[in-house]
């Protein structure tokens, strides 16, 4: 029988998690799969239309980030504190409006709990193209989470990841195209244990909503 409430999986773009999905109906797990969009406009407009879907729901939100620090190889962060930061801020060249814009914490509502690195998030309304000044292992870049407020809201479990494919600054377009293909197997291989082990999410499917 199929799951009457089926795990939710959203993203900005489909193929960060369509290996993930693959999985997901290999092993018969039933989920839905929706995407908020790419960069911070889109996934506003997105996440506003998406809450009401998402109301009650597991919500299990997957991307990709660059790091402030030299970056090796590909790995997964859980999502802590969410921050509209954009670059011109975090370097001080401006300053958001005080009382707007705050921050808000991803991971109160987790339901996959597993030792993995944390961070911050950074959200910009671009990708950083200069070399940052900061240089922080706690803070990634990535251009939606911040617009994600409403899915948060609305959703009963939630749980974010982002794979570092890149350290952020003038390489990190070039980094990203190199390792967003191995970050989203990576992710794939790392959730999946968890979410077969839960037994909110850990029932038979009939059919997977394809990408």
């Amino acid at each position: 029988m199929a799951s009457l409430n089926p795990l939710l999986v959203l993203s900005a773009a489909p193929f960060e998690a369509q290996p993930l999905l693959e999985l997901l109906s290999t092993h018969k797990l039933s989920y839905e799969y929706m995407s908020f969009g790419i960069g911070s406009i889109a996934s506003a407009w997105g996440a506003q239309n998406l809450a009401d879907k998402c109301r009650g729901r597991h919500v299990l939100i997957l991307g990709s980030a660059g790091c402030f620090y030299p970056f090796q190889s590909p790995y997964l962060i859980k999502t802590n504190t969410i921050f509209w930061r954009p670059r011109c801020v975090s370097e001080k060249l401006s300053e958001l409006i005080e009382g707007q814009e705050l921050p808000w914490t991803s991971n109160s509502k987790s339901l996959l709990s597993f030792p993995i690195a944390s961070a911050d998030v950074y959200t910009t309304p671009g990708i950083s193209v200069s070399p940052s000044d900061i240089i922080d292992s706690k803070i990634v870049e990535n251009l939606e989470m911040y617009s994600l407020l409403p899915i948060y809201l609305a959703a009963k479990t939630f749980d974010a990841f982002l794979v570092i494919t890149n350290s952020v600054g003038p390489e990190g377009r070039n980094l990203w195209k190199d390792h967003f293909k191995v970050g989203a197997q990576l992710t794939a291989q790392t959730l999946l244990p968890h979410l077969i082990a839960s037994p909110l999410i850990a029932s038979p499917q009939l059919k997977a909503d394809p990408i």
